[in-house]
């Protein structure tokens, strides 16, 4: 997502650390990837552990919320997002808790509903929307 003063970040952040790879922003350089088996066993899912921070110098103010958004099909989405591993995944997760420049970890679980059979590939249709108020300190 690599913006200006908040990012989103993968490969096993640690929670307050600053690691991770930065997920990139409309590039694909460095997307976030789901690998589903093809077992026709119904639908397939995959949590991966991602953290958003700011860069140096900047905290958000009020509430930050991000966003699944399934490009293809928004009625029956793809992706959802918890605080936690084991938390209740939605559409959409949200604290008014400050992101400083140091990891916050999230969660996305990507879904293969039952009956997709596709090629493997590059699907671009899920995408993470961050909303937020930064402020410089």
């Amino acid at each position: 997502m690599a913006t200006e003063c908040i990012n989103v970040y993968m490969n096993n952040p640690t929670e307050g650390a600053k690691d991770g790879t930065c997920v990139s922003n409309g590039t694909f350089t460095a997307p976030i990837k789901l690998n589903f088996s093809g077992d026709h066993s119904g639908a397939t899912r995959q949590k991966v552990k991602l953290a958003i921070r700011t860069e140096e110098g900047f905290k958000t103010v009020g509430e930050t919320i991000i966003r699944a958004n399934d490009a293809i099909n928004p009625r029956y989405p793809r992706g959802f997002l918890s605080w936690t591993e084991e938390g209740e995944f939605r559409l959409e997760i949200s604290t008014t808790d400050a992101i400083t420049e140091t990891n916050k970890i999230f969660y996305l679980l990507g879904t293969a509903h039952d009956g997709e059979f596709e090629e493997a590939g590059l699907d671009k249709s899920l995408s993470l929307e961050v909303l937020y108020l930064i402020k410089k300190i």
